[in-house]
């Protein structure tokens, strides 16, 4: 509760002055050396300072100085509550997440009978699968009624199999945030192959905070084989649907929904790619391998990581060609995988720039043990030369599962993020609840609290989804007839 306004006082060498007396620029320059949660302790301790801590200044400057994981901004569309509350939401799960002792603030679980293929968590609060490869079903884990019924948004039964689904948001150039679905259909049928296959673009509504809406933007005919492997990475211009290494991608304009087209130097025996679209480019990278000629026995293996960066077009442009020109390219000897983005400072900026920072795995040569890495790639204004830095902040174990890393980023915006790794101990499986927060030189400080016990069962059957933003995870246990599923929140 508000108190009664009461002068605190500063001592001087003539007399007393109190805060509430001091020129508002300087109460503010003041506040903005306050921790999140100290601003919100200083706002309760009289009327005048909760008038004082409630004006946009005051949390514009917040939100653009944290270090703490946030959505991007601020935007002028974004309300000052918008983003004091953010901020403090964000500050709380910092408490309880790393390097604290990791302590939800709220546990609950919940029982399914459905099997579902393809789990997904979408922005903390829709649980997502595919039931029977023809419907797909939609949990909202914040439901006002405390009900978790699953909800049908999609069916195509009596056509095609959904294969494949994906859900993602980003941030457009003028800050609003974009939900979209991505859908891989294929079928009929013969000869257990399919005749067709598709891949669906849809708009997400959830406005009204109901069951999501899926609004069917642009459907792609693709002729990728049958058992492919689809990913799907996002940025604020443009959404990658890849397939398996020798597919063509599609690269798809968030603004027109026309299709791009991307020509890669040829390289030696490539054996990976990843496609991280920022606002203002498209970095590729691919991991390569060769055998070693100057080896006594031939064969020892070269392996190497490439980079091209191609420019995007800016927002609203009309688009005369539909071919991406490569700017830069570069590469590194390491193998670099596991890539997520961790900081394109274009998103608020909508300017290019010349640098972006990725969280990765990264082994120096197959007989080490590969580490968690922080690579800052910087593009030369001169020449289209690329140079890689990469900082260790973490040796990854025996024990370790890379492929089983769940993590979330904070849109790839301010360069911090929160996440989990799921380990395989001798003990049982264990999750670290991890933090990784921008410095001021560019170098990343990670966070770590690996106290949370999971058990002993299979490491996929555990962890359905991740949001380190919103401070959730969502776990599942597979019984003899249904599934418990249970939801930890760190808010």
């Amino acid at each position: 509760m508000v108190s009664d306004h009461k002068p605190i006082l500063i001592s001087t060498s003539r007399s007393f002055t109190t805060l509430d007396t001091l020129p508002i620029d300087v109460l503010y320059h003041i506040i903005g050396f306050m921790p999140v949660l100290d601003i919100v302790r200083f706002r309760q301790t009289s009327l005048f300072f909760r008038e004082v801590t409630g004006a946009r200044a005051i949390w514009r400057e917040a939100y653009r100085a944290t270090s703490l994981p946030r959505d991007p901004g601020p935007f002028l569309h974004q309300s000052t509550a918008t983003l004091k509350d953010s901020l403090i939401k964000s500050a709380k799960i910092a408490r309880n997440w790393a390097p604290n002792e990791p302590i939800p603030t709220a546990t609950r679980t919940f029982q399914d009978d459905r099997y579902y293929s393809n789990r997904r968590l979408f922005m903390g609060r829709w649980f997502m699968g595919i039931q029977e490869a023809q419907h797909i079903n939609c949990t909202d884990l914040d439901s006002a009624s405390g009900e978790v019924t699953p909800r049908v948004i999609y069916s195509c039964e009596g056509g095609p199999w959904i294969k494949y689904h994906a859900y993602l948001s980003t941030t457009s150039p003028k800050g609003h945030v974009l939900k979209f679905a991505v859908v891989h259909e294929a079928g009929p049928y013969e000869n257990n192959h399919p005749r067709q296959q598709v891949i669906k673009i849809f708009r997400i509504d959830d406005d009204e905070g109901a069951v999501p809406a899926l609004e069917l933007m642009r459907s792609y005919s693709i002729s990728w084989p049958y058992k492919v492997t689809v990913t799907c990475t996002i940025g604020p211009r443009l959404l990658v649907v890849a397939g398996d290494i020798n597919d063509q991608p599609l690269y798809i304009d968030l603004e027109t929904f026309q299709t791009y087209e991307v020509f890669l130097p040829p390289v030696k025996t490539e054996y990976s790619q990843t496609f991280i679209p920022s606002a203002t480019q498209l970095l590729v990278i691919r991991n390569t391998y060769s055998l070693d000629s100057e080896s006594e026995n031939n064969n020892t293996i070269i392996y190497s990581t490439v980079f091209n960066v191609f420019a995007i077009p800016p927002s609203g442009t009309k688009i005369a060609q539909s071919t991406l020109q490569m700017s830069h390219q570069g590469h590194h000897p390491n193998i670099i995988n596991y890539i997520s983005l961790l900081y394109d400072p274009c998103i608020e900026s909508g300017q290019h720039e010349s640098c972006m920072l990725l969280h990765a795995i990264v082994n120096e040569d197959s007989e080490k043990h590969p580490f968690r890495g922080i690579v800052r790639i910087s593009m030369s204004p001169d020449n289209s030369s690329i140079a890689c830095d990469i900082q260790n902040i973490s040796p990854m174990t025996t024990d370790d599962k890379a492929p089983s890393l769940c993590i979330q980023f904070a849109d790839g915006c301010s360069g911090s993020s929160r996440g989990v790794q799921v380990r395989d101990t001798e003990d049982g499986i264990r999750l670290d609840m991890y933090a990784l927060t921008l410095l001021d030189d560019f170098k990343v400080e990670y966070l770590v609290s690996s106290n949370v016990f999971l058990g002993g069962m299979y490491t996929g059957e555990w962890v359905v989804g991740v949001d380190g933003l919103r401070g959730r995870v969502l776990l599942s246990t597979e019984g003899t007839n249904l599934d418990v599923f249970t939801v930890l929140d760190f808010a």
